[in-house]
């Protein structure tokens, strides 16, 4: 009987256990639930000033003219790279000599300039699709049309602009020194013409990449080069080689690479700074414009950064002007049809669709606009959508929702 009683004993011990652990899994399951998987699920936004951080890669251009010589020689330099220079300064000394190369002409790369004509086919050809797409009422094609038109429209402009100057400004570029009929053994003082910085890296494209052709370069294929100057800091010097640069010292400017859609973000003469090598730089927005399948910001620094001359292809941070609206992460985006949105939760906990406009993108996450926007519907008529406002609750992370779901 003992045995049978401590038998039957033990198996109700079991049971009870079972039904205990059952509960704290229930409870523990339960706090998670509600409590930790609740909360850690659910972002509550807020309207704020959000700085824009975007990396570009961009071009130095520089107003500057090349010093070459009449003759050739040994050049003898007083006055070391990145040296600030008066008129008539004496940059160095060039003494007559005959090199044996002198009649091979140094190699230019082939000139990555806008084709005009082949510019004004586009046009044509977008006058066209545009005159379609009004004729069957398709609105929203028409004003995509009509904004790649204006863009195209008004680098044509620049560009038409660029070429009427460019006799001028083409002769401005390079200058002469020395003497044609000097004697072998004279020695030249070679002075600076103009003030300046001095610089002896060279790159072959000075004659393509300067403020002169601002709006007349193919920036598409440069972007995609890696254009390093070498140090052409050379005794020899060659007939029409250059012997060094004069840099205008207030004209520092980066052609940075934007998407289109990125041109209505940046204000005509904003202010903007630029990150270069970690170290920011006050600069101002120049101008913005087509080119290509992209587009092209161009920025004017503020004051000179240290050894930039020496470069030409750079990398750059830019942050620009605060944007004004809800911060949400990439991964809190719904997209649903040619639209985005978030998954709202009300005091329920119930999950909802709400729309967004984007403002802004970055890496991590998007800026987009607070409470009521308008969108142009398939009839051309604006329609309203109202969006989240401060201090709503979304989801964080949409993989793991969906409508109609309930966070507790």
């Amino acid at each position: 009987m003992k045995n049978k009683r401590k038998s039957r004993w033990n198996y109700r011990l079991f049971l009870r256990n079972i039904i205990v652990l059952a509960l704290l899994l229930f409870v523990g399951y339960s706090i998670y639930s509600n409590v930790v998987r609740g909360k850690t699920a659910l972002l509550q936004v807020s309207y704020e000033e959000v700085p824009l951080k975007t990396a570009h890669r961009a071009l130095l251009i520089l107003n500057e003219s090349v010093v070459t010589s009449h003759n050739s020689g040994l050049f003898t330099p007083q006055v070391v790279d990145g040296a600030i220079v008066d008129k008539g300064q004496i940059i160095g000394q060039l003494k007559i000599e005959l090199l044996e190369d002198d009649a091979a002409a140094p190699e230019t790369p082939a000139a990555p300039v806008i084709d005009e004509a082949a510019l004004r086919a586009e046009i044509d050809v977008l006058y066209d699709e545009l005159a379609q797409a009004l004729r069957a009422n398709n609105h929203i094609l028409a004003k995509s049309l009509k904004g790649d038109l204006t863009m195209k429209l008004d680098r044509l402009k620049k560009l038409i602009e660029a070429n009427s100057d460019s006799a001028y400004l083409d002769i401005q570029q390079v200058d002469m020194v020395g003497q044609a009929d000097a004697a072998v053994g004279q020695v030249i003082d070679v002075e600076a013409n103009r003030p300046g910085l001095v610089s002896y890296y060279f790159d072959g494209y000075e004659s393509i990449i300067n403020y002169q052709n601002l709006y007349k370069i193919d920036y598409d294929n440069l972007f995609s080069e890696q254009i390093t100057p070498l140090n052409q800091h050379l005794q020899a010097i060659h007939v029409n080689q250059g012997i060094f640069k004069l840099v205008d010292t207030l004209s520092y400017y980066l052609a940075c690479q934007i998407e289109p859609s990125e041109m209505a973000s940046f204000d005509l003469d904003g202010e903007i700074a630029v990150a270069y090598r970690g170290q920011p730089h006050r600069a101002r927005v120049y101008d913005v414009f087509q080119s290509g399948n992209g587009a092209v910001l161009i920025i004017k620094l503020n004051a000179y950064i240290e050894n930039i001359h020496r470069q030409r292809s750079v990398d750059v941070e830019l942050t620009r002007e605060k944007v004004r609206g809800i911060k949400i992460p990439h991964s809190a985006l719904l997209e649903r049809g040619a639209e985005q949105g978030v998954l709202l939760a009300d005091d329920d906990g119930a999950l909802s669709y709400r729309p967004v406009k984007i403002l802004a993108a970055e890496q991590d996450f998007v800026v987009v606009q607070e409470g009521v926007f308008q969108i142009e519907g398939a009839d051309g008529q604006l329609v309203t959508q109202y969006s989240i406002r401060h201090g709503d609750e979304i989801v964080k992370d949409v993989a793991n929702y969906k409508e109609g779901d309930i966070v507790e």
